[in-house]
């Protein structure tokens, strides 16, 4: 009858719902996939439609990176992993902001689409050591089930100021399979700077041949003091935690510590003594 299906959130009809694109933002002659939900409970759709609501102007100065050691994942669940390495090839450092992924059928249309927020967001110069001039990434999202063809990988990001001096070191003690089948990196930070700090760390597991099975990241609540050391267990990799196939892949790791994620801890750690352990 023409009626809307939409609701807000008290439930009453609206004639539409505005929603963001998955990149944060477009330079001329990029494109980034979306992904409108909608769940049909509320009753099956007749038609609908998709009009532009709004964009603010401004300019960019984009980055130069490329893909390496990707991969797409079917865990036979219903979700597809999308995984690589995003490298900075340029000089200077990069600030990347989002990332989004997406399969495409026939015409290059897109078929399914996700976003992700797990990678190192500041990116040194190419060449830099310990490898700081790349992170590993992955992307999930819903299987569409026929008509793949290929895969794409989107990002949005530009050159950036170098981030402030926040120095770590990061030591591996362990890596073990639980007996859930979930892979786990133990070992511990070390804060070499002079702010108290919240770490971030991300995290890629890696086959014999470098292809990037899977990424995760954790983010430390409790902040680590000068001169002090905190354990991590980074376990949440959804890819090879669901997959026996990409389970028995694995051969390497990284971890590393993202420094614009880093941020200065409001307050500070203190030393407790046990007793009786």
């Amino acid at each position: 009858a023409g009626n809307s299906l939409l609701k807000d959130d008290s439930g009453a009809p609206v004639p539409n719902r505005v929603f963001t694109t998955m990149l944060a933002t477009l330079a001329a002659g990029e494109s980034s996939p979306f992904d409108f939900t909608y769940d049909t409970r509320k009753g099956t759709p007749a038609a609908y439609s998709l009009d532009l609501a709004g964009y603010q102007s401004g300019k960019v100065d984009r980055a130069s990176l490329k893909v390496e050691n990707p991969q797409i994942a079917d865990d036979q669940k219903g979700t597809l992993y999308l995984s690589g390495k995003l490298t900075n090839t340029s000089s200077q450092w990069v600030k990347i902001n989002s990332v989004a992924g997406a399969v495409v059928g026939n015409a290059e249309a897109p078929l399914a689409a996700g976003s992700s927020f797990i990678f190192t967001s500041m990116l040194a110069p190419s060449g830099a050591p310990e490898e700081r001039d790349r992170t590993p990434f992955v992307v999930s999202f819903p299987s569409p089930g026929a008509g793949m063809v290929d895969w794409r990988i989107y990002w949005d990001a530009d050159v950036a100021q170098a981030p402030g001096d926040h120095p770590t070191n990061i030591a591996f003690t362990n890596s073990y399979f639980d007996q859930d089948g979930a892979y786990h990196i133990v070992g511990y930070l070390m804060n070499n700077g002079q702010s108290v700090i919240n770490p971030l760390l991300v995290a890629g597991l890696y086959a014999e041949d470098g292809t990037v099975l899977d990424a995760a990241y954790s983010f430390y609540t409790v902040a680590v003091n000068p001169g002090k050391n905190m354990p991590f267990d980074l376990s949440y990799f959804g890819s090879v935690n669901s997959n026996r196939t990409q389970a028995g892949r694995v051969r390497t790791f990284s971890v590393q510590a993202d420094p614009a994620r880093t941020k200065v801890a409001a307050g500070q750690s203190v030393d407790l003594a046990a007793t009786g352990e």
